[in-house]
């Protein structure tokens, strides 16, 4: 492992919720020699990706970190965010369901849009999150599921149209394995509606 690649995985030890982390502590989870990591840790804060709060010798991802998630998330809320929008917005009011839209980063799925359902549980994501792998098959599952009940409601056949991809085959190169693997589901929920 390179420099570089041992200073991200010492910002990626602050992951998911930033809690403060002895120099010693990522040392022993990262598994990285302790002189190592202060001597990334020092540039690090020199550089503000990360702070020290002095009194306890603690770091926590600093002000720089926020400035490149900023950026990502502006990425994320792009041109397509703001196409699809209204469509994202009038699916949600039709189902009363939260509705999300979802980003392929390289291997890792990322949450661009959210828009609320209207009930008193939910569980929103925020933008930017890394979506879990079942989030291609549980999202298209759920809108399968809202149409067949309002054909059902309406006593009128219908047709599903979903989203699967290429990735979804088998023999894609390496690095595509949960994204495959959920659009592979995809395909199987389609066909399995079929029947």
């Amino acid at each position: 492992m390179n420099s570089i690649e041992k200073a991200l995985e010492i910002l990626r030890a602050f992951t998911p919720n930033n809690r403060p982390l002895r120099s010693v502590e990522i040392s022993h989870r990262l598994k990285m020699n302790k002189a190592t990591v202060n001597r990334i840790l020092v540039t690090l804060r020199k550089r503000g990706f990360v702070v020290q709060d002095e009194p306890t010798r603690r770091y926590r991802l600093g002000p720089s970190t926020a400035l490149l998630g900023r950026a990502v998330k502006q990425s994320l809320s792009g041109r397509l965010v703001a196409m699809a929008k209204p469509y994202l917005d009038d699916l949600r009011d039709k189902v009363d369901e939260s509705v999300h839209h979802e980003v392929l980063t390289g291997s890792r799925i990322f949450l661009a849009y959210s828009a609320p359902g209207v009930r008193q549980v939910t569980v929103t994501p925020r933008v930017g999150d890394q979506m879990a792998i079942n989030a291609n098959v549980r999202g298209t599952m759920l809108c399968c599921q809202a149409a067949g009940q309002d054909m059902i409601k309406r006593g009128e056949p219908g047709s599903s149209i979903t989203v699967g991809s290429i990735r979804g085959f088998p023999g894609h190169p390496a690095g595509y394995s949960a994204y495959g693997t959920s659009k592979g589901a995809v395909h199987l929920l389609t066909k399995q509606l079929a029947c």
